[in-house]
């Protein structure tokens, strides 16, 4: 079957569908009660109407969502529409990106995908018309199809955008014509006195065929492209052009030429542009048309910077049209920035003020005092094990003096910063809009960006006991570069916390070890896993490491115990009237010296260096003591802790002579 029979099945197919509307659309044309229902399915993606058609099938609300938002649950709802089939509509959409839409029903859930391509982004269309008259003489109604040159970004090498894909209209008011309309008469008629015409790719349904299984998914049609226009002249004015300072080329595109004068020298030959995927000419290869050899990368070589140039475009002459007038840019000889040595100052260049520091680890601080809007400059930023590219970069400019704070985020730790001196750009003293000369960036200056470490605190829970607890003390590293080296204070709440501090190393880091004094936590409130705030002398707070409890210690309750002398000369013997608790233990000790603060907190070797000597009995006889020392009776539970204690001063009236 031929093309343009089998394009002729395809529209009838088209229109038969269209025709049919409701009649052929079911794939179930009712339902019982209660019967649950099918999925919705796609009939057509209509992208000259930018809305889908769908089959109902018998639920009674379609929703549909990117599947962003899908994923979030928010969805669009409309409510079915009589007769099985329902409008939904996506013009909303964003046509510069591809969106991905998912449909379902409320009695099925189950989703169909649409793809929603983009608009095509890129279409150049140019009329040859060196081979008019050979076309004139297959009629003077003949398309001009073969005469079209047509680019674009949909389509591919074996199935490419053609001119029957493409609509027209004259001017930015006529009505879209297909492209057959435009024949050779009408053209020949066009080229008179000249017109403009516009151009765009013709959108494309994607429809269902009935009594098959498989629903359009977007894929098989497109978007119509946005217009472009084809003036028809007999000469074209002189255009302006835009130089890309920043990667250092200039719009000069396929049917373009061009030539150079270097300094106050003569022009060189015109260099035609072949290439017709080309949107710009590199002004390294504009140089090198006239074997003025740059090098490699103009922007890091500060002994090779580029030189005065002048510029002149224009179309050169074609089957298409004779050569157009001639634009002029003049591009001033590139400034030079001298990288300053790493002196640990922080600044970049010699001849400039450029200054980095850095605030912590979250921002990288760029400080450049001469920056104006009559000197901007610019900064760039590459990653880690990236390589400077003039193409990739992307640059912020810095038109004040003002410290600019860069985040971490942004400014990675081991890339690389890049600052020059912005271009800038001249209009023409006559007032024309159009940039007759350019000062091009400077060469640049570099910084690796190398942040400091910050403090690390372990996370540490301590508690206090008053009267009990001895100095509180934990460790902080600084790490091998610190941003911090000092500790300026400590507090829990609003009260500071008395500390001393004393710093070591450990392999490469810097280690402070801090100790909260027992004084200074004796005087404070009781708290309950309080944090406390520490400090630091360039500004950095930890408020979430360190937790500390505070609380008073409990003293032991009072033994009762009564006292006799013994039955031998020198001994004296004690009873035990409180009785001992289920698995606790009694000792005691005979001690020159009195213990006065016993806490429950306590063991007894807490107290004293005295070995205790363990009892059972409610009554010891025969404890060889003498007068002036101290008794002290402990009754202690099964962790060792004292419950109970008594401190007997022992007398001679006690001791049997």
């Amino acid at each position: 079957m031929g093309e343009k029979i089998k394009k002729i099945v395809r529209i009838m197919v088209y229109v038969g569908v269209l025709v049919a509307g409701l009649y052929l659309v079911p794939i179930h044309i009712a339902y019982a009660a209660g019967e649950t229902a099918d999925p919705v399915r796609v009939k057509a993606v209509e992208y000259y109407e930018e809305q889908i058609l769908v089959y109902n099938n018998n639920n009674s609300k379609i929703y549909y969502a990117t599947e962003l938002e899908a994923s979030k649950g928010n969805w669009g709802v409309v409510d079915a529409e009589p007769g099985s089939v329902t409008l939904i509509d996506f013009s909303w959409l964003s046509s510069s990106t591809e969106n991905i839409l998912v449909i379902r029903g409320d009695k099925n859930d189950t989703w169909s995908r649409v793809k929603i391509g983009k608009k095509p982004s890129k279409l150049v269309v140019t009329i040859d018309y060196s081979n008019m008259e050979l076309v004139k003489k297959l009629g003077p109604e003949t398309s001009i199809a073969s005469m079209v040159n047509i680019m674009s970004d949909v389509g591919t090498g074996e199935n490419p955008i053609k001119f029957n894909d493409l609509e027209w209209r004259k001017g930015t008011s006529g009505n879209w014509k297909d492209a057959s309309e435009l024949t050779v008469r009408l053209l020949e008629k066009f080229l008179v006195n000249g017109t403009t015409l516009y151009f765009r790719i013709k959108a494309v349904d994607d429809v269902h065929v009935t009594g098959t299984s498989v629903y359009p998914d977007g894929t098989k049609g497109r978007r119509c492209s946005g217009e472009v226009k084809v003036k028809i002249s007999k000469q074209a004015a002189a255009a302006s052009y835009t130089v890309d300072a920043g990667k250092f080329n200039i719009n000069i595109k396929y049917g373009k030429e061009y030539r150079v004068a270097i300094g106050n020298g003569a022009f060189s030959n015109w260099v035609k542009v072949t290439d017709k995927s080309a949107k710009n000419v590199s002004l390294y290869e504009i140089l090198n048309s006239v074997n003025y050899n740059p090098a490699s990368d103009i922007g890091q070589r500060e002994s090779h910077p580029f030189p005065k140039m002048t510029i002149e475009i224009r179309d050169y002459a074609s089957s298409k049209a004779p050569a157009s007038k001639i634009s002029s840019i003049t591009l001033e000889e590139q400034r030079i920035l001298k990288q300053a040595a790493d002196n640990g100052s922080g600044s970049l260049a010699i001849d400039e003020g450029i200054y980095v520091s850095y605030s912590g680890n979250k921002y990288l601080l760029l400080r450049i005092p001469n920056a104006s809007a009559d000197n901007p400059f610019e900064y760039s930023i590459f990653k880690k094990g990236e390589s400077f590219n003039s193409n990739k970069a992307a640059w912020t400019a810095v038109t004040k003096g003002t410290e600019i704070k860069i985040p971490s985020s942004k400014a990675l730790d081991g890339g690389t910063l890049y600052v020059r001196k912005k271009e800038i750009k001249q209009k023409n003293s006559t007032g024309n809009k159009a940039i007759s000369s350019v000062v091009l960036p400077s060469t640049y200056v570099t910084h690796e960006i190398k942040y400091p470490t910050m403090p690390s605190v372990h996370k540490k829970t301590f508690t206090f006991i008053k009267d009990y607890s001895e100095d509180i003390s934990f460790e902080i590293n600084l790490g091998r570069e610190p941003y911090e080296t000092m500790v300026d204070n400590i507090k829990l709440g609003t009260r500071d916390i008395g500390f001393s501090t004393s710093a070591r190393t450990s392999g490469e880091d810097k280690i402070l070890d801090v100790t909260l004094k027992k004084e200074s936590l004796s005087s404070l409130p009781n708290c309950n896993n309080k944090y406390i705030y520490i400090y630091f002398g360039n500004g950095t707070v930890d408020k979430a490491s360190v937790r500390l409890t505070i609380q008073n210690a409990t003293k032991a309750a009072a033994l009762t115990v009564s006292t006799a002398k013994g039955t031998n000369p020198g001994t004296m013997s004690f009873t035990m009237v409180s009785s001992k608790g289920v698995n606790n233990n009694w000792s005691y000790i005979i001690s020159n010296t009195d213990i006065e603060k016993v806490y429950t907190q306590h063991k007894i070797t807490d107290l004293t260096s005295l070995a205790p000597i363990g009892f059972t009995d409610i009554k010891l006889d025969n404890i060889s003591v003498s007068a002036d020392k101290y008794l002290i009776i402990f009754e202690t539970d099964k962790n060792g802790n004292i419950i109970k204690y008594k401190s007997i001063k022992i007398t001679s009236d006690m001791i049997n002579s």
